[in-house]
């Protein structure tokens, strides 16, 4: 009987070491700092990505300064159209104090990513509703933002669990192709048109 105790006690042992191994060491669960109540637009914390460096953080961003940065972000589809704000007042007042809030609570071994919805065709509120998301954190003293997709068309009635939809930035390689991006005051990383790097010590008011 001792014996089939200690095979058991063993074979718990394993199961335990193995679902530890399945998470990031040092790496807490993906949880939100903000989601609307649909579901639909989102700030969540959540374990880095596989093989990225540390980032510093827990950082304190000012969230008048993050707005003003994502303000100044424009972008171009194809260079057929004019460079055009990325996100609009409806979509900054949503994200920006959450952003920051966020950057505030990650480890090292976090990033910060987003999903933000919103309409900017030729009607307005009426246009089609688009996404935007990216990944967000802080490193070298500066606020990384790579995106994913930019404004994709996103159908809020054909989702319900939405965590999977509008895919965020990525670190080895772009999500999507065809917008490139600027932002004022930001270098592009390795001529990149999806990913920007704000100077912290240099954010605009």
């Amino acid at each position: 009987m001792a014996r089939y105790d200690g095979l058991m006690a063993a074979a718990l042992a394993i199961m335990v070491a193995g679902c530890g191994a399945v998470q990031a060491p040092g790496a807490d669960p993906a949880r939100d700092e903000y989601r609307r109540p649909d579901g639909h637009a989102l700030v969540r914390i959540e374990p880095i990505e596989r093989d990225a460096p540390p980032n510093d953080q827990p950082a304190a961003v000012d969230p008048e300064r993050m707005r003003a940065a994502l303000a100044g972000v424009h972008g171009q589809f194809q260079a057929l159209t004019p460079a055009t704000p990325v996100f609009s007042a409806d979509e900054l007042a949503e994200i920006a104090s959450p952003l920051a809030s966020a950057l505030a609570k990650a480890s090292p071994a976090e990033d910060v990513t987003f999903r933000v919805l919103g309409s900017h065709g030729l009607f307005g509120s009426y246009s089609p509703t688009t996404a935007t998301a990216g990944r967000v954190f802080v490193r070298g003293g500066k606020l990384n933002l790579i995106f994913g997709v930019v404004r994709s068309t996103y159908e809020t009635s054909d989702h319900h669990d939405t965590s999977s939809k509008g895919a965020p930035g990525r670190r080895k390689s772009r999500v999507e192709y065809g917008w490139e991006l600027q932002g004022d005051g930001a270098q592009a990383v390795d001529r990149r048109g999806d990913w920007l790097q704000f100077d912290l010590a240099n954010l605009p008011q």
